[in-house]
């Protein structure tokens, strides 16, 4: 059969929500291509008109993960612009935390090692990128002396941190299942860094 483009467009973004589902519902490691297929009522092989691979439906999956956590944090950012700048992260990290603790699998499937396609889909860079620029911000008003490079590969390395923290809430870590633990967890490194990079800019303007 013949799809038109906006067909094609529409299926494929179908398939990506049941991968997306299955993720939510038995996690990544257990999702497969024939698992997908049997959810859009396919065979495997139509599956491969639409994607490359069960990579490409991964990653497609994975976006619309990252837009819903960007416009979480988007929704929550409006109303923080008069804030303190640790508060900020502060609110950042608990909007993470928040997103993660109602959507586990799919907040783990987002950093589960996993090879690349060779064309990933288009909005799962960008859909990182955003993330990051909601540390960016605040930062920035941290660190007011650091050009932006080093800004941008610090907020990586703290959005790094932040997701392991965050992963200690992860039911497979039965260890750190305490909600109020890793909630003062957070909180704690939050200030911390804080506190550490405005030490650092304070002590190289001495």
């Amino acid at each position: 059969m013949t799809y038109s483009i906006d067909e094609r467009a529409s299926i494929k973004r179908k398939i990506a929500e049941v991968c997306s589902s299955q993720i939510a519902e038995v996690g990544l490691a257990n999702v497969s291509a024939r698992s997908v297929a049997k959810g859009m009522r396919k065979t495997a092989g139509w599956l491969y008109t639409m994607y490359e691979d069960l990579d490409e439906i991964i990653n497609a999956a994975n976006s619309m993960t990252l837009k819903e956590l960007n416009d979480a944090f988007s929704r929550d950012a409006a109303d923080q612009d008069s804030i303190p700048a640790v508060e900020k992260l502060s609110a950042f990290a608990n909007s993470f935390l928040v997103f993660a603790r109602s959507h586990p699998e799919r907040c783990a499937a987002l950093f589960a090692p996993m090879p690349r396609t060779e064309a990933p889909h288009p909005a799962l860079e960008t859909g990182f990128r955003s993330l990051v620029s909601h540390i960016e911000t605040p930062l920035a008003q941290i660190m007011t002396d650091v050009d932006n490079d080093t800004i941008n590969a610090t907020a990586k390395t703290v959005f790094t941190a932040l997701h392991a923290i965050v992963s200690l809430n992860h039911r497979s870590r039965p260890a750190y299942s305490l909600d109020d633990a890793v909630d003062d967890q957070l909180h704690s490194f939050v200030n911390a860094i804080a506190a550490g990079y405005a030490g650092l800019r304070l002590s190289k303007l001495e």
